[in-house]
This record gives C-alpha cells, structure tokens and sequence, in this order.
C-alpha cells in the first residue's frame, strides 16, 4: 500500500482476474500474435467523502495526460485524480452553477474542459481548465434539448455531444452550442430502450448501451443504425444490463454489465474476445459496475459502484 498526501492506492500487482474465455489475441489475423489478459493491478478509493473516497462513484474518464476523473455521484463532486495520486474535489451540493446533484457522467476534451453530466438536476456543465463555467446545457423536460435522468456523455472530433437520454429512452446529438441536431428514439420499434452508455470511436460513430434492450448499438454521425450485437444472457457475448462502455483508439469496445457484474471486451468487427468478472481474484467481483474508460496507454478503469472503488486493469502477455 502506498500512501500519498491526501490519497490512496491500493497496489495489486499481477492479480489474475477471473475469465470467461481465452485471452484476447493481440492481432486475431496472424497466427503468430500473443495472447493477453486483462489483470486488475490498483485499487482506487474506498467509501467515504474525503478526497479519495467516494460514494457510488458512476462514469469515469482519462484525459490525455492520465489524469483519471470520477463522477461521485452520492457525494455530489467530481474527483480528477493525477497518475502520482493528487485528488483536486471539484463541485459540491446543489443546483447554482458550479453546484452538483448526482453526476452521472463525465467527458474532458484536449482543452481539459470538462462536460458533467447531471442526473438530478438533467443538465449538462462545461467547465473550463481554470474553473469558469462556459455554458450549462438542458433542464428537465421531453422535448429536444431537454432530458430525463441522462446517465451518459460523450463528445465527437467536432465538439458535438451525444447523451444517453436515458428516462426518455433515446439518444440525443446537441451542437457545440448545446443546440439539439437529432435524437434516436422509437418506443414502438424499440430501437432504443433505457440507454445509459455512449461512447464515440476515432471516426465519430456512437455507441449506446442500451441497458433494457441487453446489447450495443452503433450509430454513425447523422444517427442511423450501423449495426447491434448481443442479446439477453448471461454467456459471451450476451448482456444483462450493459450499463457503460468504452472504446478505445484501435477500435476495441468494453463493456460494463450491471446484471451480469462483469466486463466484456470485443474487437473492432463487435467479435467477442474476453470477459472479466473479478470474482476469483483477491479483490473480489464486481458489484453493480457503472462506468468505465480507458486510458492513454492501454489501460482501463472500472467503477465498482456498490463497492465504492475503482479498479484498474492493464493488459498482461501471458
């Protein structure tokens, strides 16, 4: 255990953690590729609210330094926490500028502006590098523009925001503005049923997690449906719940599944590869898991949400 000034990291080194599959292949074209492992190697935070602790922490991101930022939701702040363990608690209770009520989810951009998204108050606040508030985005409501429990948020290569509209079972796309462009939604096709995840790939295609509907869409920029995979279950490649997801830059998506308290990882065809539920492992499984982002070199963050942690994991050639 190593103790920083106001925090603490729990190092696990070369803890194995339990899979449901073969390691995933490096390169799945050659025959020749090595095979590796995802391995939880930190332990990040315990319940509480002082710096470094957290109360139900939701969705997660990494910036381009490695700065890791959580969405404390019950301790109603965000959490940036640098690669050497300094916390800066930004935000405190409530609903004036600069105030918070259950953030859900989080985006930081190369400018490090970052976009909080609020379940309890359905807005959006972008804050820039040096603390200013720039533009709250959304209230509560139905029509374009406006959300119902919003649980996640990313941002596109133009600086356009998609939300995981989740009470209004629906995808919306807003302008750098916060002006609505489009939104995804057909409650009589079900095209999208409770979402609660989004994520864009380096060609700005979104992803949803569409939690109800137990498997992953993918829309391309002007919101028509690409593809969807998985279904309701419990093997590889089916969800209960998928609650969050990740993309990262070669394309391999990670998913989070609140049901199955696990995380899946499939490669840039939506093949399965890999899946993680911690439940053998020294720190044990995952609890109700509902945010997860992946890192500059490779490595992913899970928040272990009923646990009050966030676990680190990085790839091991086995």
């Amino acid at each position: 255990m190593t103790q920083y000034e106001r925090f603490e990291f729990l190092e696990i080194d070369d803890v194995q953690t339990t899979s449901c599959n073969m390691p995933i292949l490096t390169n799945t074209q050659t025959a020749t590729a090595k095979k590796r492992r995802l391995i939880v190697d930190q332990v990040i935070g315990k319940f509480g609210a002082k710096a470094g602790e957290f109360n139900c922490p939701a969705g997660l991101y990494v910036d381009r330094f490695g700065n890791l930022y959580v969405a404390d939701s019950y301790n109603h702040r965000i959490q940036r926490i640098s690669p050497d363990g300094k916390v800066t608690a930004i935000g405190r209770h409530g609903s004036k500028p600069g105030e918070f009520t259950n953030p859900q989810d989080i985006y930081v951009d190369n400018d490090l502006t970052m976009y909080v998204l609020e379940q309890g108050t359905c807005r959006i606040q972008k804050i820039m590098v040096d603390g200013r508030l720039d533009l709250i985005i959304g209230r509560r409501g139905r029509y374009p523009g406006e959300f119902a429990s919003p649980m996640g948020i990313t941002v596109d290569s133009e600086g356009c925001i998609f939300v995981a509209d989740t009470g209004n079972s629906r995808l919306q796309k807003l302008n750098p503005a916060g002006l609505p462009l489009f939104q995804v939604s057909s409650p009589k096709d079900r095209i999208l049923h409770g979402p609660q995840g989004v994520a864009t790939d380096r060609y700005d295609n979104c992803y949803v997690a569409d939690t109800f509907s137990h498997c992953i869409v993918k829309f391309d920029n002007v919101g028509r449906e690409v593809s969807r995979f998985g279904k309701y279950g419990n093997k590889q490649g089916e969800f209960y719940e998928p609650q969050d997801l990740a993309v990262d830059f070669h394309g391999y998506i990670y998913v989070i599944e609140m049901g199955n308290n696990r995380l899946q990882v499939f490669d840039m065809n939506e093949s399965f590869t890999e899946c993680i539920d911690c439940s053998s492992s020294r720190v044990g499984g995952l609890r109700s898991p509902t945010g997860i982002a992946t890192g500059p070199n490779g490595e992913v963050y899970v928040a272990d949400t009923v646990r009050h942690r966030v676990l680190r994991m990085k790839w091991n050639d086995l």
